[in-house]
């Protein structure tokens, strides 16, 4: 892969976003605080290496959309984006779908993937900078 991305380990940020954008995730004022499936508090989830109780995520990889990801999936990366009014940090992976940027397409549609991704983060700026912006009127 040319952006050097790898499967990596899901840390507990990436755990924490899977939960957020999870459906089966209770949330209060906007934030997933329960899982409905297990019971367990998204937090516990998050903190632990556990793998998630509806399927997103084990100890090494993120499955979304019934496909595998390189860490948090690109339009789970744009909800969050919304949602948090700014860029997720700490996000593992470059989001893409593995079997996509391992084929022989791979190498060609990297410049597309990193696009998109750039569009993203000046999409967090901007909304970081409205918010700013709309506290002084």
């Amino acid at each position: 892969m040319t952006c050097g991305c790898t499967t990596p380990p899901t840390s507990a940020s990436t755990r924490a976003a899977m939960c957020q954008t999870c459906p089966h995730a209770v949330k209060e004022r906007g934030s997933a605080i329960q899982c409905t499936v297990n019971g367990s508090a998204v937090m516990t989830i998050a903190m632990t290496t556990d793998p998630c109780p509806a399927g997103r995520f084990d100890g090494t990889r993120v499955r979304w959309a019934g496909v595998e990801w390189l860490g948090v999936p690109e339009p789970l990366r744009w909800l969050l984006t919304w949602q948090l009014k700014r860029e997720p940090r700490n996000l593992d992976g470059c989001g893409c779908i593995k079997a996509v940027k391992e084929s022989q397409i791979g190498p060609w549609v990297e410049t597309w993937f990193e696009g998109i991704t750039l569009l993203r983060k000046r999409f967090g700026e901007f909304l970081t900078e409205f918010q700013v912006a709309m506290r002084g009127v």
